[in-house]
């Protein structure tokens, strides 16, 4: 094995130094650019899971829009028969809203106590 001259060496542990300074430049580099990757992944995730939610809770407003069509049409005509200087729009506008918070309520009362009832009759639940 032959041995290096000081000046080799001064070469040699310059050449390696400037190695391991690229070597770091191209690491954090790579950290970065994960990151980067990590925070835009992360990013589609919300949205994506926003937009599931958004069309989740759209579904959910038109089953219940559905279940409750007959019902409104009924109330909207026992209303305007009580209210005959009034329109449709003022049903949706003034009776609508306040009639439809309760009708939801008791639908969800009702889904509770059809749960409630499903888990008793099927003999693992105790509630």
């Amino acid at each position: 094995m032959s041995m290096l001259t000081p000046r080799e060496w001064v070469i040699y542990r310059k050449a390696a130094a400037e190695r391991a300074a690229q070597r770091a430049v191209e690491e954090e580099q790579a950290a970065r650019e994960r990151q980067q990757s990590q925070a835009y992944n992360a990013s589609l995730k919300q949205q994506r899971e926003e937009r599931l939610e958004k069309e989740r809770a759209e579904q959910r407003e038109r089953a219940i829009e559905a279940r409750l069509a007959d019902v409104k049409m009924r109330l909207m005509h026992e209303w305007l028969a009580d209210h005959p200087d009034q329109v449709a729009a003022d049903f949706e506008k003034k009776a609508w809203p306040h009639l439809r918070a309760n009708l939801v309520d008791e639908l969800r009362q009702a889904d509770i106590a059809a749960t409630k009832a499903k888990l008793l009759a099927s003999g693992n639940y105790g509630l």
